[in-house]
């Protein structure tokens, strides 16, 4: 069975849009297409998001899907000199980085309209919330929805001491496909309106680069 991991990216504050998304998918995909044990890569570049954090800026810029063979892979590909290039790299596009393994999680179809739901942990552990196999419930029922899952997080972050990363793990993050660029959009709105009651989630419109 694949292992999966998601990393959330944020784009350095004094670079554009355009060059954040072109080193990300050009020289830094280059180093980590070489990752072992590397079955399959995706980066999902945020169009759009229902949020902005303290800093005026969307608190997510980019979600990478990668999926490796197994657990040893996942470890041969941590202490790889390949991995070594890319904590090189990061600091050169990103200001945060949040590495989070997740549940089996399986591969998507081709589909390049995406939406990505973050559900945050609530403080008040008695309050309401949303689960994630709740809401993807409601988005399966959506216009266009082709595909979709629930990722629960497990397991600890993976930090870079020279990079911010989120302080406590999402509980879930919920990954869509759609059938076309306006049928993600709708997704996307909608999604921003939580039912009465709930904890809101982020919700990110991201467009797929398949690498691998």
């Amino acid at each position: 069975m694949t292992i999966k991991r998601i990393t959330l990216l944020k784009r350095k504050r004094e670079m554009t849009p355009a060059d954040f998304r072109a080193h990300w998918a050009g020289p830094h995909a280059a180093i980590a297409r070489n990752l072992p044990g590397l079955v399959r890569y995706n980066q999902n570049h945020v169009l759009a998001a229902s949020v902005t954090g303290p800093d005026g800026e969307w608190p997510v810029h980019g979600f990478v899907e990668l999926w490796f063979r197994d657990r040893a892979s996942v470890v041969e590909a941590a202490g790889s000199s390949v991995t070594r290039g890319l904590v090189i790299d990061e600091p050169k596009f990103l200001d945060g980085l949040t590495g989070l393994d997740v549940d089996a999680s399986p591969s998507h179809g081709a589909s390049a309209q995406k939406v990505f739901v973050i559900g945050k942990p609530v403080a008040d552990s008695a309050g309401p919330h949303t689960s994630g196999a709740n809401l993807l419930l409601g988005i399966s029922r959506l216009e266009g929805f082709i595909d979709g899952h629930a990722d629960h997080t497990i397991g600890d972050i993976m930090r870079r001491d020279h990079l911010w990363s989120e302080p406590e793990p999402p509980q879930f993050i919920i990954w869509t496909t759609f059938s076309s660029p306006d049928t993600a959009r709708l997704a996307f709105d909608h999604c921003q309106i939580p039912a009465a009651g709930s904890h809101r989630p982020e919700v990110y419109l991201t467009e797929e680069i398949r690498i691998v």
